[in-house]
């Protein structure tokens, strides 16, 4: 049989909240006599309800990461380590998925907000006006993930510096075309920035080509795999493509690779975010996506406890990782 509160109440004398107060070690009972309920609340095997403490405080101490593509690791290591954190400050977590629909982002916050969730880390590839009034309006406690908000704490990693350097390595081995194939720019802030990041090194190199390929589907090795028929209809080797994620450049090498190219002596292809599930010598960029997760979490618990504290944001290094040619 389940013992309620109103149990321990009944055999030891004491009101409702008396008892309340002694379990959860609240002011106004004397030693003596929480060590007498507790010892009744030991007898008698009480666990708490939860979900009553939770309606009482009107919290139910629980945070939610929205991402675009769970199916990719990039994003379980980032809901891993925001998993992590929440769990050391006694949080649960809600990962939903939106695959990168507005229509979805916005359907996914309205049952969180229903759900009483104390606060969201959200990664979208687009600042969305929508879903930041829906935020405030609500009082939710929000850290954008990827890119920088004025309205909210967010980390980012530098991917412009990143995309330069990529593109300068290419450029220093002896590669004359660079190829860009990415997720079209309206829908995809992270398109922009690494784009800026190479034309700021071709703008100063006129004998480098570089061109840009766009898709307007999700980051996935399927994408990747169907977009390289279109690279090699107007990419001739020797020739460097920059894929926008592994995933992408995966797919892309599949491909190249089924029609009898050679990687990297026909083209070398590099990605970004270094996953680790990759059996390819990849040049690629290390998203120091792990470490981001930390920090937007513990971002989003300084937020609750502090919410009038100043706006913060957090830029990652990406760092180069060079693992073939």
């Amino acid at each position: 049989m389940k013992h309620t509160i109103n149990d321990i109440a009944r055999i030891t004398g004491y009101s409702k909240s008396s008892v309340s107060s002694a379990i959860n070690n609240k002011p106004g009972v004397s030693k003596k006599t929480r060590e007498y309920i507790m010892s009744v609340v030991k007898k008698m095997n009480y666990t708490p309800n939860e979900h009553a403490q939770n309606i009482s405080r009107g919290s139910y101490r629980t945070v939610a990461i929205i991402v675009r593509d769970i199916a990719n690791p990039f994003y379980a290591k980032m809901c891993r380590s925001v998993e992590e954190i929440a769990e050391e400050k006694g949080y649960s977590t809600i990962i939903v998925n939106t695959g990168g629909n507005d229509e979805r982002l916005m359907r996914s916050l309205n049952n969180l907000i229903r759900k009483r969730v104390e606060g969201v880390i959200v990664d979208v590839s687009n600042y969305n006006f929508e879903f930041s009034e829906l935020i405030k309006s609500h009082f939710i406690k929000c850290v954008v993930f990827g890119i920088d908000s004025k309205d909210f704490d967010s980390v980012e990693a530098d991917d412009n510096k990143a995309s330069y350097n990529m593109a300068l390595h290419l450029v220093n081995s002896g590669y004359k075309s660079l190829t860009f194939v990415c997720p079209i720019l309206e829908r995809n802030v992270y398109s922009k920035r690494r784009i800026e990041g190479i034309k700021r090194l071709v703008d100063s190199m006129p004998d480098v080509e570089f061109k840009t390929i766009y898709y307007d589907d999700s980051s996935s090795v399927h994408t990747g795999y169907d977009i390289a028929k279109e690279v090699v209809e107007i990419l001739k080797p020797p020739a460097a493509i920059m894929a926008f994620n592994d995933l992408v450049a995966i797919g892309i090498i599949q491909y190249l690779m089924g029609c009898g190219y050679l990687i990297p002596e026909d083209y070398i292809v590099t990605g970004f975010d270094n996953i680790d599930s990759i059996l390819f010598s990849l040049n690629t960029v290390n998203i120091p996506v792990y470490e981001m997760g930390e920090c937007a979490a513990k971002m989003l618990f300084e937020r609750i406890q502090n919410p009038d504290k100043e706006i913060q944001t957090h830029v990652f290094d990406a760092e180069l990782i060079l693992k073939g040619r």
